[in-house]
């Protein structure tokens, strides 16, 4: 409804414009045309040359030595839940050794190693490429860039493709609850669907949070498509990101992943309540910070708490180790800062932080994601947790190899 209300805001803008420029003036008597005084013939128009500004050249891109063989990778068309593995050789082909900081692939589902970052003048290394196919749409075209340590720090990067062959359709992708009271209750439905029609039989539906309680029945009478109706309980203050996987008779894919997104509103709230941090050249994180607030749950009062806000403990679910550090703004509200000790390699670059304080007997979580630098990561919202629930099958793939490049040919970002 809003945007019909602002179209016709728009409409009626143009349309009161265009009335005054037709009509406007017309209520006015016409004036008497002014007086022309006679014309005296210009002197001749002789053109003045004036000197074109400098042109200042476009700044040049850094270009880098580094060569990709293959220039490029397709993995086919891949099942959801296989994962396919390549490699890539990399080398130098310029006369100075140089050394791969960072490298990132442009979606979780890609990842990308490389054992021996430092190369030698004219020496390659394995670049290590593996792609998992995930459920839901997913993209056909992707880049693993690399970051070296030549001037300018150019990005490199290698252009990678996949198509994911979907077996089934979860309408929609990704439940949201939005935000519940702690101690109340919600209902979300989805369906699955069996895209060829075929009949289909749901087994069972797993979610490493107590939170999730599930039911589903036959949306069609043949069972090539299932209601799911799933039931949150707001039990622990905090954000909730989870996977959840459907377990079914299929002969392909026996597993079917979703995800499942809260907020409950507790005792005590955290702005912001998913946290980012950046991945620096080292490869560790930027410090994570949130405020957290204590507030009284809706429907209750709030009670005086000795000592104000405190926080007693904060852990990483995965067992990372960490430090943090509390700053009081006020008796009810602390800034918290929280760094993680080691370099951070998880793929997908996920986690989740358990905070314990005073004021609640269960502990808040919050969800964490550490962006790595080059183009944007398509990040699957997937608990670390999910990962048990379905190892996925490996395969290796042949990719030609092309003759090895002449050194000085053309590279650098595009």
């Amino acid at each position: 409804m809003g945007k019909e209300l602002r179209w016709v805001a728009i409409a009626m803008i143009m349309g009161l414009c265009t009335a005054y420029a037709m009509w406007g003036d017309r209520g006015a008597a016409p004036l008497p045309p002014p007086a022309v005084a006679p014309k005296t013939p210009a002197p001749p128009h002789t053109p003045v040359k004036t000197p074109s500004p400098a042109v200042t050249p476009a700044a040049v891109l850094p270009a880098s030595a580094l060569r990709f063989n293959p220039p490029q990778v397709d993995f086919g068309e891949v099942l959801v839940g296989q994962t396919k593995t390549t490699t890539v050789a990399v080398t130098n082909s310029g006369s100075t050794p140089l050394t791969i900081g960072s490298l990132t692939g442009s979606c979780g589902c890609l990842k990308a190693e490389m054992l021996k970052r430092k190369l030698e003048p004219g020496t390659s290394e394995s670049l290590q490429l593996s792609y998992v196919g995930l459920s839901g749409t997913r993209p056909e075209k992707y880049l693993v860039t690399l970051i070296t340590d030549e001037p300018g720090q150019p990005n490199v990067k290698l252009d990678a493709s996949a198509k994911v062959k979907q077996e089934f359709t979860m309408q929609p992708e990704q439940l949201f609850f939005e935000r519940i009271p702690k101690g109340e209750s919600k209902i979300v439905e989805a369906t699955l669907i069996h895209n060829d029609g075929t009949p289909v039989m749901s087994k069972d539906i797993l979610c490493p949070r107590r939170e999730f309680s599930f039911n589903w029945e036959k949306a069609t009478p043949n069972g090539s498509a299932y209601r799911i109706i799933v039931v949150m309980k707001g039990l622990q203050s905090g954000a909730i990101t989870e996977g959840v996987a459907i377990h079914t008779d299929h002969p392909l894919l026996p597993v079917v992943s979703f995800n499942v997104i809260a907020s409950v509103i507790g005792g005590v709230s955290a702005t912001p309540s998913v946290l980012s941090a950046t991945q620096t050249p080292s490869r560790k994180a930027t410090p994570f910070e949130t405020v957290l607030k204590r507030s009284p749950i809706p429907g209750q009062t709030k009670t005086e708490l000795a000592g104000g806000l405190q926080i007693l403990s904060i852990t990483e679910s995965d067992g990372a180790a960490l430090k943090f550090e509390a700053e009081r703004l006020d008796p009810d509200t602390v800034r918290v800062s929280i760094r993680l000790d080691e370099e951070f390699t998880r793929n997908p670059a996920v986690g989740e932080f358990v905070i314990r304080t005073n004021a609640e007997e269960d502990p808040m979580r919050l969800p964490f994601r550490v962006l790595r630098p080059g183009p944007p990561m398509r990040t699957p919202v997937l608990s670390p947790n999910l990962r048990s629930l379905a190892p996925p099958p490996e395969q290796k793939i042949q990719v030609p190899l092309l003759p090895p490049q002449p050194r000085g040919a053309p590279v650098g970002p595009r």
